[in-house]
């Protein structure tokens, strides 16, 4: 062959590649691909067998890319990307009028959170309940707790507020609220 994978190509399958514009050897793969090891199949049994190598082929393609789509997803994208802070637990409310206002957040899915009122303290009188959720949060690329929190009014006005948190060890933070119940929060142990 001397390095020319032409060669191998019969004569008139050369001038239908060459109509196709594609390099010899690529030429060559590609007609592989679509008949049985370069012969056209003689009869419907051969195109079936033939059918059957190439969905197989497809299928073992598309485990590949899934496999490879799954494990880029749980990568970081971004070099700067921190892992969310450590929210599961349960947490004191810090402004005097709620009392004993405990809060429990439970991890929910891969990067979300959901706030429930563990002890009602104080807060009772805003018309919370034990169990019900009063926070709906979402890990962002920087590693904080970012959604909504249930905000009541003694008067019974009730609305979703836009609230950030920042969750180390020992303290929960609500840097962005319209409540200071939420600021500088300890851990309840």
């Amino acid at each position: 062959m001397n390095g020319d994978s032409s060669a191998a190509i019969p004569v008139g399958q050369k001038k239908a590649l060459a109509a196709m514009d594609l390099p010899s050897g690529t030429a060559w793969a590609y007609n592989a691909a679509l008949t049985s090891q370069g012969r056209v199949p003689r009869n419907w049994l051969e195109a079936m067998a033939m059918l059957k190598r190439i969905l197989m082929v497809l299928v073992v393609a598309l485990a590949a890319v899934a496999f490879v789509a799954s494990a880029t997803a749980q990568k970081k994208k971004y070099p700067w990307e921190k892992d969310p802070g450590p929210i599961a637990g349960k947490w004191k409310a810090t402004c005097p009028a709620s009392g004993n206002f405990i809060i429990e957040f439970r991890i929910v899915g891969e990067k979300k959170a959901s706030g429930t009122v563990a002890e009602l303290g104080n807060a009772g009188k805003y018309g919370y309940k034990v169990g019900e959720e009063i926070f709906r949060v979402a890990a962002d690329d920087f590693g904080d707790w970012v959604g909504q929190l249930k905000w009541r009014s003694v008067a019974g006005a009730e609305r979703w507020d836009p609230i950030r948190l920042v969750a180390t060890q020992d303290k929960l933070n609500a840097t962005m609220t319209t409540d200071d119940c939420y600021k500088n929060m300890p851990r309840v142990k």
